[in-house]
């Protein structure tokens, strides 16, 4: 028997071993890949009254201002990306005291999250809502709350639709002092002839 020269030996062994270091190469940026990719993971709005709230409410503009609030993730690895999910501002009928006289809400406006991480946290300041635009709004009072989650593009496990909405202050800081008393109809004033 005739064996292969020495140098010929040696290029198969480099040509082997070039072909498993691509190999594990590949395993490895594919299990990277996977490990941080979209994963669900529970939201939440955040649960300190500090983080949310709303400046005030213009019966006459019907303008509610200055809302701010902010959006947890828990996970188990911050590299991984959430999918999106939409957080919503709605409006609950309620008495003059501010508690819930319905569980159904009327949504005001839509954000839609985007690229959030596992143990991540978003927060939003300044935002308006001019109630004269909300659809199916009646005239009533209301509380505002802010609804994480509220298209339910994240399953429920791992969300916890338990920590996903909360009704939120305005500066008055308590719940009588919060209400939203909305009027469709719009104020006329007159001008005196001089």
């Amino acid at each position: 028997k005739r064996s292969l020269p020495k140098s010929l030996k040696m290029s198969r062994q480099i040509k082997n071993r070039k072909s498993k270091m691509k190999k594990i190469y590949l395993l490895a940026s594919l299990a990277f890949t996977i490990s941080a990719s979209a994963q669900d993971a529970n939201v939440s709005l955040s649960n300190l009254n500090s983080n949310n709230g709303y400046s005030t409410y213009d019966n006459n503009t019907k303008i509610v201002s200055g809302i701010f609030f902010e959006v947890l993730s828990d996970g188990d690895n911050s590299d991984n990306v959430i999918p999106d999910f939409e957080v919503s501002l709605y409006l609950l009928p309620c008495d003059a005291s501010g508690a819930a006289t319905s569980s159904t809400p009327v949504i005001a406006r839509v954000f839609t999250i985007s690229g959030m991480h596992q143990f991540g946290e978003r927060d939003y300041s300044n935002q308006n809502v001019d109630l004269s635009q909300v659809f199916g709004l009646d005239d009533g009072m209301y509380r505002m709350g802010v609804w994480v989650n509220s298209d339910g593009a994240i399953s429920n496990p791992p969300d916890d639709e338990a920590d996903n909405a909360g009704l939120i202050q305005s500066d008055a800081g308590t719940s009588a002092g919060s209400v939203i008393n909305y009027s469709s109809a719009t104020v006329i004033t007159k001008i005196a002839s001089i």
